[in-house]
């Protein structure tokens, strides 16, 4: 197959029938998920075929070389964005953007700032897409944020909010404002403490979806660091937050669900049990029982197991290393690398220092390769 292209450095000649089509169906799937959110941010009123631009694309330089601003610059001419500019943006700049909220009235100013991993704030500038949600996800607005600082008028939303309530004052302090809903952009929002107040209380209410409900538990490894006399109280209240999802999903997967869910529960569950809430745990390794009783158990899929790995390890300890020992068994018999690098990842999330040092010990005998290493031994420093 590969003598069927002709590659000079990032152009590409496509010279077979099959390879067009191939490629036609992997341009068709980035233009889905990730361009069209942004043409539609441009003009909600633009009507844009992805296939009729991918189309003139692939006869506008079929039996030739493409280069990669080629096809941006082609998707530019079909729908009115710029897209080319944009681009260049996400993908040639270091760093990404944060953008800082203030309400003003019924108007709400952004500000972007370039956030980069030395934790300094450059100067550089993004084409964003903003997506808000305004009291609710039915009240909602988009728009791309193109220069350093914008004004977004929202008095169109509120009104049909104090429309629905007809006390005013309570109206505000419901009237909640979520930026990056779903968290469909890659940036982060910074809200000033009105604005964070009524989210929070947004999210105590249930009124959030879980995508914008769940957060990254590192933040508690941060905590446990920087203000340890709080971390209990802040795994209790990741906990509450968490339990609503968790109810809601399950264990086990429901025919039909979508992918989302799948992957939902396994990230609600292995946060749960790492934050150590007992129902969780004990659940968890009931279940893990079952597992050594039966490999093929549906009582723990694939995507569930690492929650229950966690909860053996992390009631493993230097005078109760009988779940090591199983886990240990489970690793040996696993029939697949993927499985026995999952296991390795959850080994050392025990927080008994002496159990650390036996799983560090085990990583480096003759049992575990060295291409399959690596992710154990990143992991080492990752339990609360």
């Amino acid at each position: 197959m590969l003598s069927q292209w002709r590659l000079s450095g990032n152009a590409l000649l496509i010279t077979q029938p099959v390879m067009k089509s191939f490629l036609f169906a992997v341009l068709m799937f980035v233009m889905n998920e990730k361009l069209l959110p942004l043409f539609c941010l441009s003009n909600p009123a633009t009507s844009l075929s992805n296939q009729k631009s991918l189309s003139s694309y692939m006869k506008r330089f079929s039996g030739k070389n493409a280069k990669t601003e080629d096809l941006w610059s082609v998707l530019s001419e079909e729908s009115g964005v710029k897209i080319s500019e944009m681009m260049d943006d996400w993908t040639k700049k270091q760093g990404y953007p944060v953008i800082s909220v203030k309400a003003k009235d019924h108007i709400l100013e952004f500000e972007q700032a370039q956030f980069l991993s030395a934790g300094l704030l450059g100067d550089g500038e993004w084409i964003v897409p903003i997506t808000i949600s305004l009291g609710s996800y039915e009240r909602h607005k988009k728009f791309l944020l193109e220069t350093k600082s914008s004004e977004v008028d929202v008095s169109d939303l509120v009104s049909s909010f104090h429309t629905k309530l007809k006390n005013k004052e309570i109206c505000d302090e419901q009237l909640w404002v979520k930026v990056n809903v779903e968290q469909s952009g890659f940036y982060r929002v910074k809200y000033e403490d009105k604005l964070a107040t009524r989210l929070r209380k947004a999210i105590e209410h249930n009124n959030l979806e879980a995508t914008d409900k769940l957060v990254c538990y590192n933040i508690v490894k941060v905590a446990s660091e920087a203000i340890p006399d709080s971390v209990n109280e802040l795994k209790q209240f990741f906990i509450n937050l968490l339990m609503f999802p968790a109810e809601a999903l399950g264990w086990e997967p429901v025919p039909g669900e979508s992918h989302f869910s799948t992957l939902l529960r396994a990230e609600v569950l292995q946060a749960l049990v790492t934050f150590g809430h007992d129902k969780t745990q004990t659940e968890a390794l009931d279940r893990f029982q079952i597992l050594l009783n039966d490999r093929n158990t549906p009582l723990l899929t694939a995507d569930t197991r690492a929650a229950a790995y966690i909860a053996v390890m992390r009631n493993a300890s230097s005078s109760h290393q009988e779940g090591f020992g199983a886990l240990l068994n489970v690793y040996r018999e696993a029939g697949t690398v993927q499985e026995k690098e999952r296991i390795l990842r959850y080994f050392a999330s025990s927080p008994d220092p002496d159990t650390v040092v036996n799983v560090l010990n085990f990583f480096l005998c003759d049992e575990v390769s060295v291409c399959t290493l690596t992710g154990g031994l990143l992991a080492v420093s990752l339990p609360l």
